[in-house]
């Protein structure tokens, strides 16, 4: 793992696992996957100061090409989901953080700490949605 330091303050790391597919692949395959877009290799990258975001609190993020959305629950645990909503494309950080889970700004779709849609206010039972790619964070150095 590889983090970046910062003085007095705890940083909120991004870890990128790759896909299944991407260990069945030689060596000098993944050696030639680097350089091209939407690659990231696997490991732990900087991404916020953790002072930068508050309980019930949504922050947008961006590493290399990809959009995030940050967030802490009640919990004071950091989230990390891909940034647009899988319905019609709202930035998340726009929506509001409810309880461990954030809500959508546009339609109130609200999905959970797994990218998974739990609520869809018009629905009595969501229906069976894209779910949201989720990230492991870790809050260290501080």
């Amino acid at each position: 793992m590889a983090y970046c330091l910062a003085s007095s303050t705890y940083i909120i790391g991004l870890g990128f696992r790759l896909r299944n597919t991407i260990f069945k692949m030689s060596f000098a395959d993944k050696i030639n996957k680097f350089g091209k877009p939407n690659f990231i290799p696997e490991g732990w990258y900087w991404l916020l100061k953790s002072d930068d975001i508050k309980v019930n609190q949504a922050k947008p993020a961006k590493f290399l090409t990809h959009d995030f959305v940050v967030y802490r629950g009640v919990d004071q645990k950091v989230r990390i989901l891909d940034a647009h909503c899988p319905h019609m494309g709202a930035h998340l950080c726009d929506g509001k953080v409810e309880g461990n889970s954030i809500r959508c700004p546009f339609h109130l779709w609200k999905f959970n700490e797994l990218g998974q849609c739990e609520n869809i206010p018009v629905l009595k039972e969501p229906a069976k949605v894209d779910v949201l790619n989720s990230y492991k964070s870790e809050e260290k150095y501080g």
